[in-house]
C-alpha cells in the first residue's frame, strides 16, 4: 500500500475479497499487535545523542546509527568522508584533474576553464570550472540566452574530505563557491558547533556564505536490532509552496477504495508546535496484505520560502519496512507503545541550534 501523506511504497492491495479478510484478521488480532512484550521497548529508552542537522539540532538513542545524505548549499552539492587517506585523495584529485582536462565541451572545444587553489582553515584542494553550455531562458514571453558552466572541487582537511559538484551554474557565481568552500570547517565527533552555520556530515559551512537561499540537508538513523524501523529528517529551504502533509493526506485517502482505506488507521491527524516551529503531524497504523502491522509517523513544518532559518522540515519514522528495495513488509519490531514513546521523545527533541552572538569568524 502506499502511505498517504508521505512517500512509502507498500504492496497494492489484492481483490476486494483479500482486502477485507484482511481487516477482520488484522482487528481480530489487534491484541497481538499491541501488547507484544516489552522487549520492544529496548533500544528506545535512556540516554540520548544530540546531532546537529542543516540549522537544528535532534535528539536521538545513544545507539542509533546516523548517516547524512548529500547537503547543498547555494546550488553545491557537498558530501564527506572520513574514509580516505591523504594519498588516496591525492589521486582522486589528479584523476578527475585528467577526466576533466581530457573532455570536450558542446563546442568540442577543451571542457576544462579553470582550476582555482582552495585555502581554507587548515585545508587545501581545487575547484574545476568546466563544460560551458548554452540554453534559452523563458521569461514571459521572452526568452533569454544564458551560458552555465560545471564546477567540481575537492577540499581536503586531515583526516576530511570534502567533494562539491555542480553542473548548472552561472559563471559569475564561480567566486562565490570558492568562498564557500573555504567557509568549511571539520567538526569533530558529537560536537555540536556554536557559531552560526549549516550543519552537514562531519563539517559546518560557516556563516557568512552566499546560500541564495537555498540549503538542504537529509540525514539517516537506524536501530540497531530494529531493521525495519528507518527514520529520517530532512531540512530544505528555497522550496516553493504546496499543500501541507494534513491536505496531502485527505486527498491521496479520498482516491483510494474503501478496502484501501480500512487497512489504514490515523492514531493521531493535527497541527502540533515543536519547539515554536509550526507544523503538522500525522501518525498512521498499517494493516498490509500478508497480515503484518508497521507504523508511519510523520511530522512537517512548511517554514517561509526564501527563509534558510525556516526551511522546510520533515521528520518522519516507520516500522515493518522492507529491508530491501521491493521487498514485502515485515511485522514492527516495535510495539505500538514503544513507537509512540520513541516517537515522542525524538519528535519534541527537534529544534534550532542555538549559536553564540560573536562566534562569526
Amino acid at each position: 500500500m502506499k502511505r498517504h501523506g508521505g512517500g512509502r511504497l507498500r504492496l497494492a492491495c489484492g481483490a476486494a475479497g483479500l482486502a477485507l479478510v484482511l481487516v477482520l484478521v488484522s482487528v481480530l488480532s489487534n491484541p497481538v499487535w499491541t501488547a507484544n512484550d516489552d522487549r520492544g521497548l529496548v533500544g528506545t529508552s535512556g540516554s540520548t545523542k544530540t546531532v546537529c542537522v542543516g540549522r537544528f539540532l535532534i535528539d536521538l538513542p545513544v545507539q542509533a546509527e546516523v548517516r547524512f545524505g548529500l547537503g547543498g548549499v547555494g546550488g553545491l552539492d557537498l558530501s564527506t568522508t572520513r574514509h580516505e587517506s591523504d594519498a588516496e585523495f591525492t589521486d582522486r584529485l589528479q584523476t578527475a584533474k585528467r577526466n576533466i582536462a581530457e573532455a570536450l565541451n558542446e563546442d568540442s572545444q577543451a571542457s576544462l576553464e579553470l582550476v582555482k587553489e582552495i585555502k581554507g582553515e587548515g585545508s587545501k584542494g581545487q575547484l574545476f570550472v568546466h563544460n560551458r553550455r548554452r540554453s534559452n531562458l523563458r521569461r514571459g514571453d521572452h526568452v533569454l540566452p544564458v551560458e552555465n558552466v560545471g564546477v567540481y572541487g575537492l577540499l581536503r582537511f586531515s583526516g576530511l574530505s570534502i567533494t562539491a559538484n555542480a553542473d548548472w551554474l552561472d559563471p559569475d557565481y564561480v567566486d562565490d563557491v570558492a568562498h564557500i568552500l573555504g567557509r568549511i570547517r571539520p567538526l569533530l565527533p558529537s560536537e555540536i558547533p556554536e557559531e552560526p552555520g549549516f550543519c552537514l556530515a562531519d563539517a559546518l559551512v560557516r556563516d557568512p556564505y552566499e546560500h541564495r537561499k537555498s540549503e538542504s540537508i537529509v540525514m539517516f538513523a537506524g536501530l540497531p536490532g530494529h531493521p525495519d524501523v528507518n527514520i529520517v529528517l530532512d531540512s530544505m529551504s528555497g522550496t516553493s509552496p504546496a499543500p501541507g502533509l494534513l491536505q496531502r493526506n485527505s486527498a491521496a485517502a479520498a482516491r483510494e477504495s474503501i478496502f484501501v482505506q480500512m487497512a489504514f488507521t490515523n492514531l493521531r491527524e493535527k497541527a502540533r508546535v515543536i519547539n515554536g516551529l509550526h507544523g503538522e503531524e500525522l501518525v498512521t497504523r498499517i494493516r498490509e496484505p500478508n497480515l503484518t502491522t508497521g507504523y508511519s509517523f510523520q511530522w512537517e513544518a512548511r517554514g517561509e520560502q526564501g527563509d534558510v532559518f525556516a526551511p522546510l522540515v520533515t521528520l518522519e519514522i516507520e516500522s515493518g519496512t522492507p529491508s530491501s528495495a521491493g521487498g514485502k513488509p515485515v511485522q514492527s519490531t516495535l510495539s505500538e507503545k514503544a513507537m509512540l514513546e520513541l516517537w515522542e521523545r525524538i519528535a519534541s527533541s527537534i529544534r534550532l541550534r542555538p549559536i553564540k552572538i560573536g562566534k562569526t569568524i
